[in-house]
C-alpha cells in the first residue's frame, strides 16, 4: 500500500486540473446549466471507494418513498457499451427488466445494479450519459411527470447546477483525490461511510453521519469447502476484511480442518472473461462477490458464486433527514 505521502504527491496533478476547471466555471468562460427541476448531487472527492452505490439506492428509495417524488438518477453509466446515436438512453420503468437481462453489460454495472433494486418501483427511471444536462432534457422530454432529479457521482461534474450537495467520504481512505479536501466546506452534507464501532464511539464523531454496511450472503456457504473473495472495486481490501469479519462472526472457521481463505483483487468494473470464470468454477471453492461482480457475469454461472449482499446502517439519520425535509420544503 502507497503511503499516505506518496498518494498525496499522485493526486496532486488531478486535484490542480479539476481546480482550474472550477475556476472557469466560476468565471464563466464556461457554463453551468441548469434543470427546471432540483437535483441532489451524491458524489465525493476520491477517486471511488466510499460507497456511492448503495447510498445512491438507499437516497432514491428515500425520495420516492418518504417524500413521494418520481426520481430521475441521472449517471454516466461507466463501462457501458452504449453507441452514440443512442445517447442519452433513458431506461423507463417499462423497460428495467429488458436490460436486466443484457449479459454484454450494455448499461453498465452500477446503473444495472441500481435499476435491480428498483425493478418494480415505477417512481424510479434512469438516463445515461456522460452530458448528464443532456440526459435530464431527453428524461424531460419522455416523462413529464418526473419530480427530482439524482445526480450520481456528480461532484466533480461542473456543467449541470446542482440545488443540493452530499459527498460521502470513507473514514479509512486509502485512494487517490480528485480534488482538495477544502471542497468539503461547500457542500450541504458530508456523510461518513465505512464506519466502525470504534469510529462511532468517539465523541468527536457523535453528531456526524455515518454509513456502516452489514454484509449478507445470497446462498449457504459449504462448511467443507475453502473461501475465496474476489471484487473490482476502488477499495477491495476493506471488503475483504468485512467478508472475513462476517465469517468470523457465523463461526465458518470454528472447524478442526484448516479451511483456505483466499482473495483476488480485481481494477475497479473489471469484467471477468469466459475463461476467467471458468477457472474460478473450477476451483471448487464458496466463491463470493459483490452484488456488482456478479452483475457482470452471464446468468447461467450465477450457481457457482455466492453473491455479499450490503445492509445499509445510517447512523445519525434524523441528521440526514432534517437537511432533506428543510430542502424538500423549499
Amino acid at each position: 500500500m502507497l503511503s499516505k505521502n506518496t498518494r498525496k504527491i499522485i493526486s496532486l496533478p488531478y486535484q490542480l486540473v479539476h481546480s482550474l476547471r472550477k475556476a472557469c466555471y466560476s468565471k464563466n468562460l464556461l457554463k453551468t446549466k441548469r434543470l427546471p427541476l432540483p437535483v441532489i448531487s451524491v458524489g465525493n472527492i476520491s477517486f471511488g471507494g466510499t460507497g456511492k452505490t448503495p447510498f445512491t439506492i438507499y437516497l432514491a428509495k428515500l425520495l420516492s418513498e418518504k417524500y413521494q417524488k418520481k426520481v430521475c438518477i441521472l449517471t454516466r453509466g461507466y463501462g457501458a457499451r452504449i453507441p452514440k446515436k443512442k445517447l442519452p438512453l433513458l431506461i423507463k420503468h417499462s423497460q428495467k427488466k429488458q436490460y436486466l437481462k443484457d449479459n454484454k453489460l450494455y448499461i453498465g454495472d452500477e446503473p444495472k445494479l441500481i435499476i435491480d433494486k428498483f425493478v418494480n418501483n415505477s417512481n424510479i427511471v434512469m438516463s445515461i450519459s456522460s452530458d448528464r444536462y443532456g440526459a435530464a432534457v431527453k428524461a424531460l422530454e419522455e416523462e413529464s411527470d418526473i419530480d427530482i432529479f439524482l445526480l450520481d457521482d456528480g461532484m466533480q461534474h461542473l456543467g449541470l447546477y446542482k440545488d443540493f450537495e452530499i459527498s460521502l467520504v470513507n473514514i479509512s481512505e486509502t485512494g487517490f483525490y480528485r480534488e482538495f479536501s477544502a471542497a468539503l466546506k461547500s457542500i450541504d452534507i458530508v456523510v461518513y461511510s465505512k464506519v466502525n464501532d470504534k469510529w462511532l464511539s468517539e465523541k468527536e464523531n457523535q453528531n456526524k453521519i455515518g454509513l456502516k454496511y452489514k454484509l449478507n450472503f445470497s446462498e449457504w456457504l459449504d462448511p467443507a469447502k475453502g473461501v475465496l473473495v474476489f471484487s473490482g472495486l476502488a477499495d477491495n481490501q476493506s471488503f475483504f476484511e468485512n467478508i472475513r469479519a462476517k465469517l468470523d462472526e457465523i463461526n465458518f472457521f470454528n472447524s478442526e480442518a484448516k479451511i483456505d481463505f483466499e482473495t483476488l483483487a480485481l481494477p475497479d468494473h473489471y469484467e471477468l472473461s469466459k475463461a476467467e470464470i471458468e477457472n474460478l468454477i473450477s476451483k471448487d471453492q464458496n466463491i463470493i462477490c459483490t452484488e456488482k461482480d456478479l452483475s457482470k457475469i452471464p446468468s447461467k454461472y450465477h450457481q457457482h458464486f455466492i453473491s455479499a449482499e450490503l445492509d445499509l446502517e445510517v447512523y445519525n439519520e434524523g441528521a440526514l433527514l432534517s437537511s432533506l425535509d428543510a430542502f424538500m420544503s423549499v
